[in-house]
């Protein structure tokens, strides 16, 4: 593959309500998706999915484009890549900035497997159909309000939730819903938003005793020991999320004992490669692994249901939060390429690629603008 041209575009989704995390408030979904061509002609579609602002990692939609623009496309333009492992390698002099390389490499992938006549889960691996299902609650002003956003879930047949907390909001609103909901399998996801100290680790330790099947992100990215003493204080496993941004990190956390799972968002991570290589290494260190999702476009999404098949993927799966926060969602599929029966999730692509089957009409409504590089 040669790539001879490329377009970046700031894509401005509108949500169904608003989703509150302890790191903000949104009420659209603003993505950059990448498109490139080669000396074929073939284009391949990719995604960064940074946040507006630097409140989730440093990167955020301006730095995404002007890396991808001003680094990694001039980088790779005209430049022989013989699969989309090879960029890897080619962008290695680049510090971090792993929303944009994910954006190039996963648009590569979809170019590669076009041109191979290939899926995407047939490139990495994957073998599983079905996954369970995970709902993101978001947080509430009230008890009141968590309870009804459960119920809509728990009516759809969805019987494990990840419910985001912050300090102050967060054992009332897990008891209530384990009150309620005897039936369901609780999470709690709580970005970063805590200090490791006494009363803290204590809250915690109340939290414990609700039986969780997962405490996600408790403290601070850069804290691995800190996580690794509150696992040792709790018999919930503690999933690390933020903190796992490299193969590196996902390594030292797993030697350091600061978690059971890992939390794997490609775009985080780097792309599509090292998120196999973090999954490889998981399942080699028994450590769960899920696919955790960031309301994607559907050009993201179509990478996290071929992520999802993946051996040692059995955690349900939490990546489905844009089908019920952004706007109209599955009228941007020609054709649907995934089954949701109760709690279960079915993969069901066909198209080679990423396998895209889209509606872009539709999606182009929230289009804000496109950069030609």
């Amino acid at each position: 593959m040669k790539i001879k041209k490329g377009e970046v575009s700031i894509y401005k989704f509108p949500t169904v309500r608003p989703f509150v995390t302890s790191f903000g408030k949104f009420d659209y979904r603003e993505i950059v998706i990448v498109k490139l061509t080669d000396e074929d002609g073939v284009t391949g579609y990719g995604e960064a999915s940074s946040l507006a602002m630097p409140v989730y990692t440093p990167e955020f939609t301006e730095s995404v484009i002007w890396a991808i623009k001003k680094v990694i496309f001039p980088t790779i333009k005209g430049v022989e890549l013989k699969t989309p492992f090879d960029l890897q390698e080619k962008l290695g002099f680049i510090k971090g900035n792993n929303f944009a390389k994910t954006g190039v490499e996963v648009a590569l992938f979809d170019l590669y497997g076009k041109k191979n006549k290939k899926r995407l889960i047939d490139i990495i691996g994957g073998s599983k159909k079905d996954s369970n299902i995970s709902a993101t609650v978001s947080i509430h002003d009230d008890i009141e309000g968590a309870l009804a956003e459960v119920k809509d879930y728990y009516n759809k047949g969805i019987r494990y939730l990840k419910v985001k907390v912050k300090p102050g909001f967060d054992y009332s609103y897990l008891k209530a819903i384990s009150d309620e909901f005897k039936d369901v399998y609780l999470m709690l996801d709580a970005n970063s938003g805590y200090k490791y100290d006494k009363k803290n680790t204590n809250t915690f330790k109340k939290i414990d005793k609700l039986g969780l099947y997962s405490m996600e992100q408790p403290l601070a990215t850069g804290e691995l020991i800190e996580h690794s003493k509150l696992q040792k204080e709790l018999k919930s496993p503690i999933s690390l999320d933020e903190s796992i941004d490299s193969v590196y990190s996902a390594q030292k956390a797993i030697e350091l004992k600061s978690c059971r799972q890992i939390n794997i968002k490609f775009g985080r991570l780097g792309g599509i490669n090292n998120a196999l290589k973090v999954n490889s290494i998981s399942a080699k260190n028994k450590v769960d692994v899920w696919i955790g999702g960031m309301l994607e476009s559907p050009v993201g999404f179509y990478v996290n249901l071929a992520l999802s098949t993946l051996p040692n993927i059995d955690l349900p799966v939490d990546f489905l939060g844009a089908l019920s926060y952004i706007k109209d969602y599955e009228g941007f599929f020609k054709r649907k390429p995934y089954k949701i029966k109760g709690n279960k999730l079915r993969v069901d692509i066909e198209e080679n690629g990423l396998g895209l089957e889209l509606n872009w009409k539709k999606i182009n409504n929230a289009l804000y603008k496109s950069i030609n590089l």
